[in-house]
């Protein structure tokens, strides 16, 4: 029998056709594409992502130099929302005789970061790299060289919750405080990453661990901090402060200056 061809079928198979192809590109998540090196832009995008949520890409192996704040205090504008910011061993840094951190997570704020370093923060507050308040996500990133009084690379106030995976926090200074790479008072967890580094001018050169903090470090690495109060003996590696908690699975805690985990004790399956 020969096949017939009929004109009204094939319209509708071609409709049905587009459709589905369109469909995945549909239900894509919107992205906003920033330029290597333009600020401005990066402002703009996490502006608009607050109101979006839209993704923001920035360029691959680009440095973004922040050389003024976006406000006093903080370099980049606040996240309110959910914000996810890719990168591809892309760096965020200060490049300013002016102080200001890099990232302010406010509390209904949500940040995701991925394959980015965050660098050379600075303030007379808490937090010079990243104040999180909300909920932070860091994958495959670094936190390192910033300052601050306490958590001279991250503070993680309470009823915040950070989460570090592949992540290295180094060579970060609390100047005055505590926590020298992170100080944490919220739900903080690791998972294969490295604390190494970093300098506490009171206690936890690595990590601070204040009440009512909860630290889980996963498969991680805490070693070369230093904590300096009282000539040292505060938590070089980890300070855990009455009525907070620190858990190590398979983690090691080591070649800090200042005492491994301090008060003694206080970490189970942390000695010296």
């Amino acid at each position: 029998m020969k096949a017939v061809l009929r004109r009204g079928s094939l319209s509708a198979a071609t409709v049905l056709g587009l459709c589905l192809a369109l469909a995945p590109a549909a239900q894509a998540h919107a992205q906003i594409l920033v330029p290597c090196g333009n600020v401005t832009a990066l402002r703009n995008a996490i502006n608009e992502a607050n109101s979006t949520g839209e993704d923001i890409t920035l360029a691959p192996s680009c440095t973004y130099k922040l050389t003024d704040y976006d406000s006093p205090g903080h370099g980049l504008p606040s996240i309110k929302a959910d914000v996810t910011i890719n990168g591809f061993d892309t760096a965020i840094e200060r490049d300013s005789t002016d102080s200001f951190r890099i990232f302010t997570v406010e509390p209904s704020g949500a940040l995701t970061l991925n394959r980015i370093t965050v660098r050379n923060g600075n303030v007379s507050d808490d937090g010079g790299g990243i104040w999180n308040g909300g909920t932070l996500t860091v994958q495959s990133g670094a936190i390192t060289g910033n300052t601050a009084i306490n958590g001279g690379g991250l503070f993680n106030a309470s009823n915040a919750t950070a989460t570090l995976s592949s992540t290295t926090v180094s060579d970060n200074h609390a100047t005055t405080g505590d926590g020298g790479g992170i100080l944490n008072a919220g739900t903080l967890r690791l998972n294969a990453s490295a604390v190494q580094g970093n300098r506490a001018a009171d206690q936890g050169g690595g990590l601070g661990d204040f009440s009512p903090g909860r630290a889980t470090l996963a498969s991680s690495r805490v070693s070369g901090n230093s904590a300096t109060l009282v000539s040292g003996g505060q938590g070089g590696g980890i300070w855990e402060n009455p009525g907070s908690t620190v858990t190590l699975l398979n983690t090691s805690v080591t070649a800090n200056a200042g005492g491994e985990c301090r008060p003694p004790g206080s970490v189970p399956g942390c000695t010296g």
